[in-house]
């Protein structure tokens, strides 16, 4: 056991829909491995993808991501905060 230490765990990132956060939390929440889960935030936002054609076409090495063409997608930003639940290891494994 670890005693009073607890560690805590910071996921974010975009997701396709708020639905995807929402699977996140009940997820994790239903691990034994996790505690206190909730999501600290999450807002529609926009990413800025390479389009298929820039993504599947090769380039030099070195070649600046800035210049490849890109789209816009819809997107959720999000940041979900638990806890690594601390569980006491049994004699047995």
């Amino acid at each position: 056991m670890v005693g009073d230490l607890r560690f805590r765990i910071a996921l974010t990132g975009l997701a396709v829909s708020p639905a995807d956060v929402a699977a996140l939390v009940c997820r994790l929440d239903d691990s034994v491995y996790f505690d206190r889960v909730h999501a600290s935030f999450w807002r529609n936002s926009t990413a800025h993808v390479p389009t298929r054609k820039a993504r599947d076409t090769p380039r030099p090495q070195g070649e600046a991501t800035a210049t490849q063409p890109t789209e816009t997608v819809q997107a959720t930003e999000f940041e979900v905060v638990c806890y690594l639940a601390n569980c006491q290891e049994g004699e047995s494994r």
